[in-house]
C-alpha cells in the first residue's frame, strides 16, 4: 500500500499542488471578503455567498484579465480561479474577526486528499468483496470541501454518474459558512459547464449539514447525541486544538460523551478518532491525515488505548517535519485504521 501515497514524490518535484489555493484566489478571497464582510458581516446564509460572490466579480468569464474556472474542483496553477475561491471566501470572512487558527482548521491541499481518498477505498476493497462504489462516505469536519470533492471526483472515476453520488457522501462541521462552501464547491464541481444542474444538486447535498459531529455516535450518549447510521468509510483531517485552548465547557461535554478518551490533556483531534471509529460499521476504514502526538506522548495514552481494542491499525504515513500545511509546524502523519474488535495492531510504519 505504500507505493499508492505520491505526496513525498510530489512534494520534492512540485511544489504547487501541495498549496491549497492559488495566489491569485488567494488575492481575490481578500478582497472579496472584506466587501461581503462589510455588507453582511458573518451572517452570509445558503446560496447568498455564491451569489454575493458572483456579483462582486460581475457575473462574467473572468476578473482582473484572470480566467474564471469556477466549476474546477481545485487550481493547477498559480493564476487559475477555481471553485476553491469559495471555500478560501469563507475562510476569510471568518478570520476578519476572529483569530481562525483558534478553530484548528487548516485547508488540506488536493493532492493530499486525494492519495488519502485512494488508499482509504483501497483498504475497503481489501475489507469487503462489495464494490466500493457502493461504500458511503462521510468527513466529520468538511471544513474547505476538499474531502467531499476528493471522494466525488473517485466516484466519477468509478463511473458512477453525479445524481447517484449525493447518497454516498455525508459530511459535517460546526462552522455553517464552511458548511455552505463545501456545498457549494461540490455543486458547482458535479454541474460542471451545465448551469441548470447547479441548483439542483446544490438542493440535493443534504447530508452535508452543520452541526457538532462529535455529538454523534459518541462512547456515552447524553441529552444533545445524535443518532446516525454507520458508514463505510471516514476521511478528513481533524481540527488540531491542543488540550490547554479547548474551552471548559467543551471539555466537560467531551468528558461526558468520551469518558475513555478523557485525560485532562487530550487534544481535540484525539477525540475525533474515537468518534470516526465509533462511526464505522464493522471491516469499516478510517483515514485521517493529524498530527502525530497521540502515538508516542503520554496524553495519546487513552486514545492508543481505544484503537487497540476497536480497529487494527494498518499502516501509518509518517511525515515527519515536511511542511504539509502551509505555515503549520507540527509533526504531521496520515494513518489507516479498519474497525475490528479487540484487535491485535500490525503496523506498517513508514518513514518519510
Amino acid at each position: 500500500m505504500a507505493s499508492q501515497i505520491q505526496t513525498k514524490r510530489l512534494f520534492i518535484e512540485a511544489m504547487p499542488p501541495w498549496k491549497s489555493s492559488s495566489d491569485a484566489e488567494i488575492d481575490f478571497a481578500t478582497a472579496l471578503s472584506k466587501r461581503i464582510s462589510h455588507a453582511k458581516g458573518k451572517n452570509v446564509q445558503g446560496l447568498e455567498l455564491l451569489e454575493l460572490t458572483l456579483s462582486l466579480l460581475g457575473g462574467g468569464e473572468d476578473y482582473c484579465g484572470e480566467p474564471l474556472h469556477l466549476h474546477n474542483a481545485y487550481p493547477l496553477n498559480h493564476s487559475e480561479v477555481t471553485s476553491n475561491l469559495i471555500s478560501q471566501i469563507a475562510y476569510a470572512i471568518e478570520s476578519r474577526d476572529s483569530d481562525i487558527k483558534n478553530s484548528g482548521s487548516y485547508f488540506t491541499p488536493h493532492i493530499l486528499a486525494t492519495d488519502m481518498v485512494n488508499v482509504a477505498a483501497q483498504k475497503w476493497a481489501e475489507n469487503h468483496s462489495e464494490n466500493v462504489i457502493n461504500a458511503v462516505w462521510y468527513d466529520p469536519c468538511v471544513g474547505g470541501g476538499i474531502f467531499p470533492i476528493a471522494i466525488a471526483d473517485y466516484l466519477l472515476t468509478k463511473g458512477l454518474g453525479a445524481d447517484d453520488i449525493f447518497t454516498r457522501i455525508l459530511g459535517t462541521d460546526i462552522n455553517p459558512l464552511f458548511v455552505e462552501a463545501t456545498k457549494i464547491r461540490l455543486a458547482l464541481v458535479l454541474s460542471k459547464d451545465d448551469t441548470k444542474k447547479f441548483l439542483p444538486y446544490y438542493n440535493k447535498l443534504t447530508g452535508i449539514s452543520c452541526e457538532d459531529s462529535l455529538q454523534a455516535h459518541p462512547e456515552e450518549r447524553n441529552m444533545f447525541s445524535v443518532d446516525k447510521p454507520p458508514v463505510d468509510i471516514v476521511v478528513g483531517n481533524p481540527p488540531y486544538i491542543r488540550s490547554n485552548s479547548i474551552p471548559i465547557d467543551t471539555k466537560e461535554t467531551l468528558r461526558e460523551l468520551y469518558p475513555s478518551i478523557w485525560t485532562g490533556t487530550a487534544d481535540l483531534y484525539m477525540f475525533f478518532i474515537a468518534h470516526g471509529l465509533n462511526a464505522l460499521k464493522p471491516g469499516g476504514v478510517l483515514c485521517y491525515v493529524s498530527p502525530a502526538t497521540f502515538q508516542r506522548t503520554s496524553s495519546g495514552y487513552a486514545i492508543r488505548n481505544y484503537i487497540s481494542k476497536r480497529a487494527s491499525v494498518d499502516v501509518v504515513y509518517d511525515f515527519d517535519e515536511l511542511p504539509v500545511f502551509e505555515n503549520v509546524g507540527s509533526h504531521i502523519s496520515v494513518y489507516i485504521l479498519s474497525k475490528v474488535e479487540r484487535a491485535v495492531p500490525e503496523t506498517d510504519y513508514i518513514l518519510f
